[in-house]
């Protein structure tokens, strides 16, 4: 049977982070898959991001500058705009690995679901000269182990499915940075997470 490809949805939120926020963008729209969307939200920075925003309208579905709550706000409301089976969340200063990643993770997402909700690959830390110094992401078989002691799926490089949020809802706005994981541990605590050995971001 032929499995029909998923639309990936990539939200990105950003505030001030104008140094960095086009190489994001640029990495998301020159990714060759097709069925793609990407949605961005600013939490009203002064740094010149909007122009950067408004400069790539044509690569963007959905964005706005406003101020905001803070990044777990910024996700929510980036959610409601968010048409994808798929979504994955990356800041500013992050980027998609190559333009081939989407092609690549897209046949795994649609042979997951409905077992699976959240996928996730490697992402590599990077110093200000590019030079790698870390890779994170290992098999769910040997995360879930340390998963609810400490936050060990790399969520740059994470794919979860809408039906995810739909039962869960969206993330705990009480939390300054620790609100994906408690997202992941609500989905996790009872389900299985799928580990693909490529680089995502």
């Amino acid at each position: 049977m032929t499995q029909i490809e998923p639309k990936i949805t990539v939200i990105i939120s950003v505030y001030n982070g104008a140094r960095n926020l086009q190489r994001c963008i640029d990495s998301v729209a020159g990714q060759e898959y097709i069925d793609k969307e990407l949605v961005i939200m600013d939490g009203g920075s002064t740094d010149g991001t909007p122009n950067i925003l408004e400069a790539s309208d044509d690569s963007i579905s959905y964005w706005e500058s406003e101020p905001d709550g803070g990044i777990y706000h910024a996700w929510n409301k980036a959610l409601q705009h968010a048409s994808g089976d798929w979504i994955c969340f990356l800041g500013a200063d992050d980027y998609l690995y190559s333009s081939k990643v989407l092609n690549d993770m897209s046949a795994r997402l649609a042979a997951a679901y409905p077992k699976v909700r959240v996928v996730y690959g490697r992402v590599e830390i990077r110093d200000h000269g590019g030079r790698q110094v870390a890779t994170i992401g290992e098999p769910w078989e040997v995360a879930r182990k340390e998963f609810f002691e400490r936050m060990n799926i790399p969520h740059p490089g994470t794919f979860q499915h809408r039906s995810l949020f739909e039962e869960h809802g969206h993330f705990d706005e009480t939390f300054r940075i620790a609100g994906d994981y408690e997202l992941l541990m609500r989905e996790l605590k009872e389900r299985s997470a799928l580990f693909v050995d490529t680089p995502v971001s």
